[in-house]
């Protein structure tokens, strides 16, 4: 590592914050251009790298987040956008870069630490300390008909509309919710929760997408929350045979739901945080 230079927190370094966007684009196809254009990067999103000249090598981020757990509001870390380019691959970088990341979460006296992985980085976060958590869909038949009162949004034409739904929004679950406004405007825009469906008569938007008979809601985001039977008739389709609730709905009146786990994130947290409860599932839009 001693030829390696690292740098850490370089949002307001024009070049080493370009390098990392370029880093994003060439590990893991993203392109985070449209995102600081229209809403801007987020402070909390803090990246730990080592350069080669300015070129990123290796690099892993924490994403701190807002989160209310049981009740309690608490300032807790998230492992992002983590990738070492192949030639740098097998050197221990990643485990050096998490472990500085670590610390300083502990120096900040943050709640706690989690992340998502892809099946190939198991082992690695398991050598890291980390350890799965399963994750509960909470499955609901449908009991009503359809209504009108619904439309779809658009980012381009209803900007405003869904940023003062997010910037006001209640957490959608006192367990296990969450509060990170260019996170959640980051999916939106990028259309990664599916359909923007807002509901005009409970002022709220319901992220989602069908498929298959299938609806699968991935976030309410509003003021208010009404109650999961006022509000389903204004989101299914008349295709619509079952929904899924891919959050802990416990805000929303749900009584009848049936628990699924769900391992397609594979979540990850350090066992002895004791940071999320059991069964539960974060927002997809918490997701970093």
């Amino acid at each position: 590592m001693n030829d390696l230079e690292y740098r850490e927190d370089y949002a307001d370094d024009p070049v080493s914050h370009a390098a990392f966007r370029s880093f994003l684009i060439d590990i893991h196809g993203l392109d985070l251009t449209l995102w600081e254009e229209r809403v801007g990067w987020d402070r909390d999103f803090v990246c730990f790298s080592f350069f080669a000249g300015d070129e990123i090598v290796a690099s892993t981020s924490i994403y701190t987040v807002d989160m209310i757990l049981r009740g309690q509001w608490h300032r807790v870390a998230q492992v992002s956008s983590v990738g070492t380019r192949e030639p740098w691959r097998r050197r221990g970088l990643n485990a050096e870069l998490t472990r500085r990341a670590m610390d300083w979460v502990r120096a900040r006296q943050h709640r706690g630490t989690f992340l998502f992985s892809d099946d190939d980085a198991v082992v690695f976060y398991g050598k890291q300390g980390f350890t799965e958590q399963v994750e509960w869909i909470h499955s609901v038949p449908v009991s009503t008909t359809p209504r009108s009162g619904r439309r779809l949004l658009d980012y381009d034409r209803d900007e405003n509309l869904i940023r003062r739904l997010v910037e006001s929004r209640t957490p959608v679950s006192l367990l296990l919710g969450a509060r990170s406004p260019k996170l959640e405007l980051f999916h939106l825009l990028y259309r990664n929760a599916g359909e923007l469906r807002y509901v005009e008569e409970f002022d709220v938007l319901v992220a989602a997408d069908e498929e298959e008979g299938k609806l699968s809601v991935y976030d309410v985001i509003g003021p208010e929350l009404p109650p999961w039977k006022e509000l389903e008739a204004f989101v299914i389709d008349p295709s619509t045979a079952s929904v899924s609730l891919a959050f802990t709905p416990d805000r929303l009146g749900v009584g009848n739901a049936t628990l699924v786990e769900d391992r397609s994130s594979r979540l990850h947290v350090i066992a002895q945080e004791g940071l999320f409860p059991d069964p539960g599932m974060i927002p997809f839009t918490a997701h970093a």
